[in-house]
């Protein structure tokens, strides 16, 4: 795997453990999620963004006009093709 010789999915990512780790109470599991930098700092700006009240405002709103076009493409699908 190191050497890419195997085939893997671009949006995987391939993570190298260089030592042992002390036991602890998480799974294997959640030791190499927490061991991944890069997604522990996407959790920690999600975590900021979602405590932000004019950003969720604006997301929930999204969601709703989103939510709104699906519907109105479900009418309009279903007029179309005759079914309900």
């Amino acid at each position: 795997m190191a050497n890419k010789e195997l085939p893997v999915p671009a949006s995987m990512d391939i993570l190298y453990v260089q030592q042992e780790a002390v036991p602890d109470e998480l799974t294997a599991f959640e030791s190499v999620l927490a061991a991944d930098e890069y997604r522990t700092e996407l959790m920690a700006e999600e975590k900021e963004i979602e405590a932000t009240p004019e950003v969720t405002l604006h997301f929930t709103k999204i969601i709703i006009i989103i939510i709104i076009i699906i519907i109105i493409e479900l009418v309009l699908v279903s007029s179309i093709t005759g079914e309900p």
